[in-house]
């Protein structure tokens, strides 16, 4: 019955199973993690080429349905996946007959990972490359928190009044990044609340430095109100850059300073 079980193993049934775990669920944007996976063989022996591992994540952006022709282009706004990165262990081997190993594997987050806040939009992605065979695939849901310069950002606003509303992770409109994340702030008390209806931030990794993007809403209402949010008359922007090793804080500091001018 070999030639039956090795049929079955193709499209997948009795074929090898692949588990992942990290040393911490949760990560910290730039940390390293160590990954512990474990292979299980099947009905049968199977050669096993490669061990490849990816870090993705969900965003939203527009993707093309219709490229072209007599109807033209058409696009749709939905939930897209990313590759923020891929990794392998290119050691080949042959899993027998019910055997089990274990390996290990360390990766770098990157920093421009989506911080999650409890949402599992970001996952680690373990496949065995299996040739003739259906391969063995498992993903884990990553908890994502913020580095410590973005964490310091975050609960600096916090201190001076604000509360983190809502946060969104898109395709921008401008710039070749796949997506960019916005924190989505409301003042809730302190003298901001006066002036400002919320703020949006934006944080930037470049290279050895982060950028700051801020975008402040005016309070107001009635029709030269609307007129300024259609204009974007009542929105003024504003950007900060640390160096990733800045302290909190230093970072504190410039964003007090920063808000003061602008009271």
């Amino acid at each position: 019955m070999g030639w039956f079980k090795k049929a079955l193993a193709r499209v997948g049934v009795g074929n090898a199973s692949v588990s992942v775990s990290l040393d911490d669920e949760h990560v910290m944007q730039g940390a390293e993690r160590r990954v512990s996976i474990k292979v299980e063989g099947g009905g049968v022996p199977q050669s096993v080429t490669a061990i490849e591992c990816s870090l993705r994540c969900h965003y939203m952006g527009w993707e093309e349905i219709r490229t072209g022709g007599e109807q033209g282009k058409k696009r749709q706004w939905k939930k897209l996946s990313h590759t923020l990165c891929t990794w392998s262990l290119p050691d080949a081997f042959t899993l027998l007959e019910n055997e089990t190993r274990e390996l290990t594997t360390e990766f770098i987050v990157p920093d421009e990972t989506p911080v999650t806040f409890g949402t599992e939009n970001v996952w680690l992605a373990v496949r065995l490359d299996i040739p003739m065979a259906k391969d063995a695939v498992t993903e884990l849901p990553v908890a994502i928190l913020p580095s410590r310069p973005v964490d310091a950002m975050l609960k600096t606003f916090e201190r001076l009044g604000f509360r983190i509303e809502k946060e969104t992770t898109e395709q921008p409109k401008r710039g070749r990044r796949p997506f960019e994340q916005a924190f989505m702030l409301v003042p809730i008390q302190g003298p901001y609340s006066d002036n400002w209806s919320r703020v949006s931030l934006t944080v930037t990794p470049e290279q050895d430095m982060l950028e700051l993007a801020m975008q402040f809403s005016a309070k107001g209402e009635g029709l030269s109100h609307l007129a300024g949010h259609l204009t974007g008359a009542n929105k003024l922007d504003r950007t900060l850059q640390f160096d990733k090793s800045t302290s909190s804080e230093n970072i504190a500091l410039a964003i007090e300073e920063l808000l003061g001018k602008i009271m």
